[in-house]
């Protein structure tokens, strides 16, 4: 949504000034402003042009002429048509208010938030430029301000879905659902078309589980914007999960129709096929996500600079990698080395600009990504027992059943050198380092295991699909992850690094509460918010299951439980780094 003061005030204004001059220009700036309200901008624009070859200073045909370049993603020149009009009238809150969206257009969000400033300061009740401003605080992820400026700009403009539906995202944003589907409601009051406000609700919906809700309001979003990718997106991922997914299929290759380089799209996509059993059509458009996912990383950490000097180090001995590769091991020597004595291992810092000069351009870019083929046999090993293995789940409370022998010694063998040797592990966080589908952690073994897991278990994931996939690494300095739940139904959790890493057998597993995320509360807060997390589960007794480390154990259970990595003493070295993979399956809601 984009705000601009309405053209036929400031034509209107410019109209009279220019007739106290010479109604010869009032008469041409007031045809020019015609066509821009139609929508005939290139005849609009030649009449700006002529008016400006007479006077070149005129101030509302620089302003005008730079909507024009703005409504062509022109901004740069947008900025400097408007500049120009500034400076022959500093006084027009309407030119502060549109030279704020040229900026916010080249993401120069502080200059943007200036403008606004400005406009405002001009003209208090400018609801206009107070949104836009909220939308910039929103993306800055500064929400109290942010629904500080939009609650006034909908109290200057009460009946504006626009402003209505903007402030629901910022709430949505906030974690403050309710007040957001509030929000969203008033938008579809005003305006039962408003296609955002079905859009934003639909999403507010499922992430409070109202499965049938959201797949309503989706629903009326793509007959109001058929042609939105996100729109259809939106849709098929409210969908997929259900009894039938070929509704869901359908909307995901339409998004990837209207938007060919959305990533989301086509991992969406990939999902669907991995559901249908079609794992070689998963596979490539997972590799086509991945590559177009692909983006600069600056967060790094002491461990994660470590990680790829060893793992670097690994490659050449192992002969995978060549003497090239030796440069690139001392950048990321000389980086790390030039840290202060005492920084500690899991120090997380954004990487300066002569960092990323001796880091680039190995740093997040996969050097060498080993392929996984689907195994001719089955991937699973003989402790997939279907009886023993659902009685185990359902008969416990809370649903959790411990498998050993999950893989065959061959899919075990092959993805514990996988997660050595590939270059993608790129997440970097507080404890531990991740990789997933859209970092490289795609191959088709990977995808066989779940496809498999999914036939083998029917009663447990018949109707869940793989919805994400990741695997993380601890080394013996790092704790792993604190207390969370995940967005998922069922959680399949699987060590892979060998027991003789493991210094203490009866630890380095996973410790599982007995009290599940309230589904009240959102990803963020269930996922991240710790203080609440663990506030919640006193009140809930504290109870938790620890089962340890064991190579090629699993654990199965239910995702909204909390858990947390045990306690982690693994030995030195970067063949006994703890590893572990995650698989997801199915939506929250559909448990």
């Amino acid at each position: 949504m984009a705000y601009v003061e309405h053209i036929e005030d400031t034509g209107h204004r410019s109209e009279q000034t220019a007739a106290e001059e010479t109604q010869d220009r009032g008469e041409l700036l007031n045809m020019a402003v015609q066509h821009h309200q139609a929508g005939r901008l290139d005849e609009a624009d030649g009449l700006y042009r002529l008016l400006l070859d007479v006077e070149p200073d005129h101030p509302d045909a620089l302003h005008l002429s730079g909507l024009i370049r703005l409504a062509r993603n022109q901004p740069g020149e947008a900025i400097e048509l408007i500049e120009r009009a500034l400076s022959v009238n500093s006084a027009n809150a309407a030119y502060y208010g549109n030279l704020g969206r040229a900026y916010a257009a080249l993401d120069d969000s502080e200059k943007a938030l200036e403008c606004f400033r400005h406009a405002i300061e001009i003209d208090a009740h400018s609801a206009e430029s107070l949104a836009s401003m909220g939308q910039i605080l929103r993306k800055l992820e500064r929400y109290d301000e942010a629904i500080d400026s939009l609650e006034k700009a909908r109290q200057i403009q009460p009946g504006s879905a626009d402003i209505e539906s903007t402030l629901g995202s910022v709430y949505h944003a906030a974690n403050r659902l309710e007040e957001g589907v509030a929000c969203y409601q008033r938008a579809i009051g005003i305006d039962p078309n408003h296609a955002p406000a079905h859009a934003n609700l639909g999403l507010a919906q499922f992430d409070l589980g109202n499965l049938q809700e959201a797949i309503n309001h989706d629903r009326r979003a793509v007959e109001l914007q058929p042609d939105s990718a996100s729109a259809h997106l939106n849709l098929g991922w409210a969908l997929f999960g259900s009894a039938d997914n070929s509704e869901a299929h359908k909307h995901f290759e339409t998004a990837i129709t209207l938007a060919p380089e959305m990533s989301e799209g086509h991992l969406k996509l990939a999902l669907c096929f991995l559901a249908e059993g079609e794992i070689e059509d998963a596979h490539n458009h997972f590799k086509r996500a991945s590559q177009l996912a692909i983006k600069p990383r600056y967060l790094s950490a002491p461990f994660k600079l470590s990680h790829d000097i060893d793992q670097m180090r690994h490659l050449y001995a192992r002969g995978v990698a060549g003497d090239d590769i030796q440069k690139i091991i001392a950048g990321y020597e000389s980086v790390r080395d030039a840290m202060p004595r005492h920084t500690p291992h899991d120090h997380l810092f954004t990487l300066n600009v002569a960092q990323r000069d001796k880091l680039a351009p190995s740093y997040d870019n996969a050097y060498y990504i080993p392929a996984c083929p689907i195994s001719a046999k089955s991937s699973l090993g003989k402790g997939v027992n279907r009886k023993q293995v659902e009685s185990a789940y359902f008969d416990s409370n809370p649903n959790l059943a411990v498998v050993d022998n999950l893989l065959s010694q061959d899919a075990l063998s092959r993805l514990r050198a996988f997660c050595r040797e590939a270059t993608i592990w790129k997440d970097v966080k507080a404890g531990y380092l991740g990789t997933y589908l859209l970092d490289g952690f795609c191959e088709p073994l990977f995808l066989q295991i779940a496809h498999e897991l999914r036939k083998a278990l029917p009663a447990i994931l018949k109707d869940h699909p793989l919805i994400e996939m990741w695997a993380y690494k601890c080394d013996h300095q790092l704790s792993g992850l604190n207390k969370h739940a995940d967005c998922a139904a069922v959680n399949i959790n699987f060590w892979i690094s060998p027991d003789d890493a493991n210094c203490e057998p009866d630890s380095g597993g996973l410790e599982v509460f007995k009290a599940e995320a309230p589904m009240t509360w959102d990803f963020r807060r269930y996922n991240n918010e710790q203080d609440a997390i663990d506030n919640y589960l006193e009140e809930q007794g504290g109870e938790s299951i620890k089962i340890p480390h064991r190579s090629n154990r699993a654990l199965i259970f239910n995702s909204n439980l909390f858990h947390k990595s045990d306690d982690c003493h693994f030995r030195s070295g970067y063949s006994n780094r703890r590893t572990n993979v995650t698989m997801l399956f199915g939506h929250r809601y559909n448990r």
